[in-house]
């Protein structure tokens, strides 16, 4: 894995220059990765997309020094005037990518559900949803039952993964009725509770109990199985 990404890890970048100077760093010479900014009339504030490949790295952090980037201006062999002040960004992790699909048996009533992406420890879980009669939007939907279904890994490669599982469609409503939603969970270790907290056949307990932080969601409608994949749910 690379300590820091080269200009061509920068997929959005539409300009690069090097041996440009900083005002901060007397004779430093560094190297710039042009982005096109655009103006958000809502927030009144300007923005930019910046993307990112990882390569091999899973959630690695990134810190970002941000100038605004003049590529007309003056430079000679000694100096430039194109960089403005930096400005130090926060930490950031770059999220991996995720595909997520449901595909149907041939009865229809058996969702397949599949997710592929960068390799991880993670778990992976699937539920169905269903919609509350005369509760719109968002709100509306409410997990069916005994539903959720961890989905299984398999590695494909040393940096792709898939995950796989199955929820069943109850009774005899059609696909239209229903919704998958997938959540992926990051595990780690957390402090077991304070003796006088532990239940007593865990008062022994030697191992440190374990938590999870949610790193990926997506909702996936279904429809008729003759539809092939669900779309993503809008909004």
């Amino acid at each position: 894995m690379k300590p820091s990404p080269d200009p061509s890890d920068f997929p959005l970048a539409v300009e690069t220059e090097d041996d440009l100077t900083l005002e901060e760093v007397s004779g430093a010479k560094v190297q710039v990765v042009g982005h096109k900014v655009q103006f958000d009339p809502n927030r009144q504030l300007w923005f930019c997309d910046i993307q990112i490949n990882p390569e091999s790295a899973y959630f690695p952090f990134v810190r970002l020094a941000l100038v605004r980037y003049q590529p007309k201006s003056i430079k000679n062999a000694k100096d430039d005037c194109k960089l403005s002040k930096v400005v130090i960004a926060d930490f950031a992790q770059l999220v991996p990518d995720r595909t997520a699909g449901v595909s149907f048996d041939a009865a229809g009533r058996l969702a397949n559900v599949s997710v592929m992406g960068g390799a991880a420890g993670t778990q992976m879980e699937a539920t169905l949803e269903t919609r509350q009669a005369g509760v719109p939007g968002a709100l509306g939907w409410v997990p069916v039952p005994d539903s959720t279904a961890e989905l299984a890994a398999k590695a494909i490669s040393d940096r792709i993964s898939a995950w796989t599982g199955r929820l069943q469609l109850p009774g005899d409503q059609p696909p239209e009725r229903f919704r998958v939603v997938v959540k992926e969970y990051e595990l780690y270790r957390v402090d077991p509770p304070p003796p006088g907290e532990r239940a007593p056949a865990a008062a022994m307990m030697v191992a440190a109990p374990m938590g999870r932080r949610l790193v990926y969601a997506d909702v996936l409608r279904l429809g008729r199985p003759a539809a092939g994949p669900a779309e993503e749910e809008e909004g």
